[in-house]
């Protein structure tokens, strides 16, 4: 099954491109975007893949692809998120990474601390804390807690297999 090009990003050479999968999430993906387009880094490619939503959401991205020329914003009939993230690999264009949900929110400066952090370290991978919330409040997942995700400082998969548990 192919995938339609609905808008490409008019960025030449974008240092990061965040990939997002999009499917039914009309009540978060203006909420959603607005995060990623707000962060403060310039050159931020966003590559969004709609996997047949069957709500507003395609509507909803297209009114935003002509409000933001940085996002590339694809169509496919619904395939998974999987698939959704492999047609963002096939098309993005920065010299890193991002995979975020469309459900979630990220907090601004934390792209930067992120590429500065892989900068620095002249890090491949470069992981952040994942803070999950609700109406009533917010945690860190308990899982990711024990197992020392939130420990700082430069580390590697083979003396700590750990962080195999999240890659947020």
């Amino acid at each position: 099954m192919s995938y339609q090009i609905i808008q490409q990003s008019n960025l030449e050479n974008p240092i990061i491109s965040i990939i997002t999968p999009t499917y039914n999430v009309e009540e978060f993906i203006e909420e959603q975007i607005s995060s990623l387009i707000n962060q403060n880094l310039n050159n931020v490619e966003l590559v969004i893949v709609d996997d047949g939503s069957k709500d507003n959401t395609l509507s909803i991205l297209k009114k935003l692809a002509k409000k933001y020329p940085e996002m590339t914003l694809i169509s496919q009939e619904n395939q998974g998120p999987s698939r959704a993230r492999n047609v963002g690999l096939d098309v993005f264009r920065g010299d890193y990474l991002y995979f975020v949900d469309a459900d979630d929110v990220v907090p601004q400066g934390a792209l930067k601390a992120l590429y500065e952090a892989a900068q620095i370290e002249e890090a491949d991978i470069v992981t952040g804390r994942s803070l999950s919330f609700n109406s009533t409040g917010s945690w860190y997942i308990g899982g990711h807690y024990d197992a020392g995700l939130f420990n700082e400082g430069a580390r590697s998969f083979s003396t700590n297999p750990e962080l195999v548990y999240s890659l947020g």
